[in-house]
């Protein structure tokens, strides 16, 4: 039968719900709170707009003489040093003099196992991440945690230390040393002064090591995760006059002068700025682009170096060698390929991109080969140079994205972002000496300038490449620290949490580089003779600090908000189990809030709730409010459920309640007089002889 549907449903008053097709497949929506751009006022407001000049966008790393560290506020209470001593006899000579001047002094020596030698010196394996646990475990409990660290196992007497070696004791170490700082609960002020030698370059005239460069990492990013800790990197020319170079040492690291990169040069103290430079199309030199030129392009199936082929073959009918590490189909079968698949399908857009920049007129050369594999490079390089004659450029834009905050980061995620640009340029220069290039272009990041949250690896290799550049090992290097990109690159190919990608997507949108403004800036570029140019769509301060400042004001323009609308708890593998006590309780509260659910079960997993890092720092952050506890972040990772942290946390409390009393009678026994504590322990061994009997 024909069923009259409209009569059946006549009078009944229907409404759509749209739901997600899972629990956690939802979008928030709230309402922002007053402020933002609109508060910033006219003068404020101009670094958070978007230049509509590409030519304004370019900025170049300089330096600026300034008044000696003498002329600082210094510090003329007695601090405790805790230092790491290099096998130069610097450290061992700076502990002196501090130590003469006042100071209480701890020492560090690199060795081969953690050992305390003797009341003021410990050893430990720079490689060995437990070491570093171990000896800040050590200070907290003799009550001698430092109120500065001095590192100085990046100061050598000469480069030739093996590149791994270079990075366990630099990049590495001071990983390990934050996330030990970390462990500790630690939250009292502390500062954190990474010494070096060859790393800047300030005149033109040093030998720099770009292998020391990646320290400049958790320089950046360990201030911006920890904030207590405040970090400083000082670069010195080293062997020069001992005498007064340790002078000027110490009253750089005693001063409160608020300057992150510092650099000594003789008598001499100079800080790291950033200059404008205007690329004027009109005021350019001649492009150092051939004409069917032949260019190898690492990364080339990737976001921005697909963009940069198409352009190359484009305009150039360049001759392309593209290497990627996952193997394209082969071309035989690419028509069967995009016939079987939408659009949408990535294998298929890099195809079309393919048959696009080949409807030009260039040639493409797709070669599977890992750059951080030498003898998968020198196959790539040789197969380019017999099918198109030789190499005139290499645009190196080979890379992985980083994430997650230094406290978590492990040596293997660490390496995994630093290998291709760190290890990759390595090989290609190697490869390459021999060659005269046009050109070779690293694909750097701003983050190297800004640093960024959760970034220590990724700025870390970004700072590498800077820094190779500026130490002219390949002749027509330059270093590109590009901008985010809108379409393509790492800022879109990132993995971030769910709950993040509108704020992301709305800061490109607003802020991000077009790819055909990225192609325009690129051709400016490279008609420049800079060694390192920077790309900022938004104006940088001269002040380095100040521009770090205005990339942290930026993210608040589009603030996560503080408290979510609550949505019903999600269908878990474990029922609901209600809060045990009132430390659960607290705990439950917070992960509501923070999570956006309306229950949270004792036995739930915080991470299987849609929980990740940098919502952990704001748990940890509103529990040290809440309940008054130190916890590291570690702890989230560790207690993934309400009732392993609400255990924590209890024998956390009982700890410190301890520690306190102890403390009291400590504190209540330093002043009683000699007769008084005498007196006291007499009563106490009397007592002690009749409880316990005779013959006691």
């Amino acid at each position: 039968v024909k069923v009259d549907w409209a009569g059946y449903y006549r009078g009944e008053k229907r409404q759509r719900v749209a739901l997600p097709t899972y629990p956690f497949e939802r979008q928030r929506y709230w309402v922002e709170a007053g402020g933002g751009k609109a508060a910033l006022g006219a003068s404020a407001a101009a670094p958070f707009q978007k230049k509509t000049d590409v030519a304004d966008w370019f900025y170049a790393p300089s330096w600026k003489r300034t008044a000696p560290p003498e002329l600082y506020p210094i510090e003329k209470t007695s601090r405790r040093f805790l230092i790491f001593s290099d096998d130069c006899g610097l450290g061992s000579k700076l502990a002196a003099h501090l130590t003469k001047c006042g100071h209480q002094v701890i020492a560090v020596i690199p060795g081969d196992q953690f050992s305390k030698v003797d009341a003021s010196t410990y050893t430990i394996g720079p490689d060995c991440a437990d070491h570093y646990g171990e000896l800040m475990k050590g200070l907290r409990q003799s009550d001698r945690l430092p109120n500065n660290i001095v590192h100085l196992w990046t100061v050598t007497s000469n480069n030739s230390r093996p590149p791994e070696e270079v990075q366990q004791r630099g990049f590495y170490s001071l990983v390990f040393l934050a996330q030990a700082i970390g462990d500790q609960a630690n939250v009292h002020p502390l500062r954190l002064d990474v010494v070096s030698n060859g790393l800047q370059e300030v005149s033109g005239e040093e030998q720099n090591c770009p292998d020391k460069a990646t320290v400049l990492g958790p320089c950046k990013i360990i201030p911006q995760e920890f904030t207590y800790i405040r970090c400083r990197s000082i670069d010195v020319l080293f062997p020069s006059p001992a005498e007064s170079l340790i002078e000027d040492l110490a009253a750089e690291i005693l001063s409160n002068s608020t300057d992150n990169v510092v650099a000594h040069r003789g008598h001499y103290r100079w800080v790291q700025t950033v200059e404008s430079v205007r690329l004027e199309e009109k005021a350019l030199g001649s492009t150092r682009l051939r004409k069917h030129g032949v260019y190898l392009i690492t990364g080339g199936l990737g976001g921005i170096g697909l963009v940069l082929a198409e352009h190359l073959g484009k305009t150039l009918q360049a001759k392309l060698v593209l290497t990627a590490r996952t193997p394209l189909l082969p071309r035989e079968n690419w028509d069967q390929w995009l016939i079987a698949h939408d659009e949408q399908d990535s294998t298929s857009r890099k195809i079309r991109k393919l048959q696009s920049i080949e409807h030009f007129g260039a040639q493409c050369l797709v070669v599977t080969a890992d750059v951080t594999n030498k003898q998968q490079m020198q196959d790539a390089i040789a197969e380019g140079c017999r099918s198109f004659g030789t190499i005139h450029g290499v645009i190196h834009a080979a890379g992985i994205a980083g994430g997650g905050l230094t406290q978590v980061k492990t040596t293997k995620l660490a390496d995994r972002v630093l290998a291709p640009k760190v290890r990759g340029t390595a090989i290609l220069a190697s490869l390459l000496k021999d060659l005269p290039l046009d050109l070779f272009i690293l694909c750097s990041s701003i983050t190297a300038i800004r640093g960024a949250v959760g970034q220590v690896d990724y700025c870390a290799a970004n700072c590498y490449l800077d820094a190779f550049a500026r130490s002219r090992q390949l002749p027509n290097c330059i270093s590109i620290n590009w901008d985010a990109w809108q379409e393509v690159g790492m800022a879109v190919d990132a993995k971030i949490p769910a709950d993040l990608l509108e704020r992301r997507k709305s800061e490109l949108e607003a802020f991000g580089i077009l790819p055909e403004e990225g192609v325009d800036a690129f051709d400016r570029i490279v008609r420049t003779r800079l060694p390192q140019v920077i790309v900022s769509t938004l104006s940088l301060s001269p002040s380095l600090p100040e521009s770090i400042a205005i990339a942290a004001a930026v993210a608040q323009t589009t603030p996560l908000p503080r408290e979510v609308t609550l949505h019903p708890r999600p269908v878990m593998q474990n029922n609901f189990a209600a809060p045990r006590n009132s430390i659960d309780a607290a705990i439950a509260e917070i992960w509501q809030k923070l999570l956006g659910i309306e229950q949270v079960g004792i036995h739930d997993n915080f991470f299987e709730l849609g929980g990740h890092s940098l919502l952990a720092t704001q748990v940890v952050s509103r529990l040290r409010e809440s309940l008054k506890v130190e916890l590291p972040l570690r702890t989230l990772f560790e207690a993934t459920t309400i009732a392993d942290l609400s255990d924590r946390i209890s024998s956390t409390q009982q700890l410190m309640s301890s520690h306190r009393h102890v403390g009291a009678i400590l504190e209540e026994l330093e002043q009683l007089s000699e007769d008084e504590a005498q007196q006291l322990l007499s009563a106490e061994v009397q007592t002690r002889a009749i409880s316990n009997g005779p013959g006691a």
